[in-house]
């Protein structure tokens, strides 16, 4: 995409990196993710000294597919963020504003979830909303993958100084005066190829039929044959999220403000910003 560039973040070095316990490449660590971290803090920092409000949080949404690694990429940057550059983190999933399971069957859109219909968007907004003026002790309600609904668990927001939006509809259009991107300060947009988009969401639904307790949503497929598990992945990931993805998701690239292209074995190829 021509009004993106691709920096040589090959350039930094950073022997002394502190050890974390995370689920990414360390030759990911030191020359992708510390590096647009920092620029990112940089942006973040400079927000904070220059707002009429006060101390308000810095708002980095992080997009893309269902199973593209959001919420790894949102953990990461988070670790980064309070160990390297001493900030306090919050992450917020926008699962946590899905309609329930009920009030999606009762509309009949359960098919439809994850489409911009199944969102409750007022909702979503007003909390975007009061977070970037910095207000605090937000609640939310907190949405289990394994559960597979929005549970009655409330997450607190209290004004952190770098709050992580993970979702896939960042970016979506919905029928609201204000959308869910205008209100984020850095958007980055996960982008790979369909092939390992499915190959990943295939293996994250096999994992959860794996590990499923008896009250988990996924207990219902234990015992199945992989081949049958791999058969009802692969239509719900076709009829269903790779719909959206295409529909709703890839199509809104353009309003990102970086693009992390992955490889299918999660490793970073590489780094565009939008200018």
């Amino acid at each position: 995409m021509d009004f993106y560039f691709r920096p040589d973040l090959r350039r930094f070095i950073l022997s002394d990196l502190p050890e974390m316990n995370l689920m990414v490449d360390r030759k990911d660590l030191v020359n992708a993710y510390v590096p647009l971290a920092g620029y990112i803090n940089m942006l973040a920092t400079l927000k904070r000294r220059s707002s009429i409000l006060g101390d308000v949080p810095y708002l980095l949404g992080i997009t893309g597919s269902v199973a593209a690694g959001k919420t790894v990429m949102s953990k990461t940057f988070s670790e980064i963020f309070a160990r390297i550059f001493k900030k306090n983190v919050d992450i917020i999933s926008t699962d946590s504003f899905l309609k329930k399971n009920n009030e999606l069957i009762n509309e009949g859109i359960i098919d439809r979830k994850g489409f911009p219909e199944s969102y409750r968007i007022n909702d979503m907004m007003n909390f975007l909303k009061m977070a970037r003026l910095g207000i605090k002790n937000l609640k939310v309600y907190e949405y289990s993958h394994d559960v597979y609904d929005v549970t009655d668990n409330l997450i607190s927001i209290d004004s952190p100084e770098i709050l992580i939006i993970d979702g896939i509809n960042i970016l979506f259009d919905f029928n609201v005066p204000v959308m869910p991107y205008n209100l984020m300060d850095f958007i980055i947009f996960i982008r790979s190829d369909e092939g390992c988009l499915e190959r990943w969401y295939i293996k994250r639904f096999l994992d959860l039929v794996k590990n499923a307790g008896s009250e988990s949503f996924y207990s219902r497929f234990v015992g199945m044959d992989e081949k049958t598990l791999k058969n009802i992945a692969l239509n719900v990931w076709s009829n269903i999220n790779l719909k959206n993805y295409r529909e709703n998701i890839i199509k809104n690239i353009f309003r990102s403000n970086a693009i992390i292209e992955k490889r299918c074995d999660h490793s970073i190829e590489s780094i565009y910003f939008r200018i």
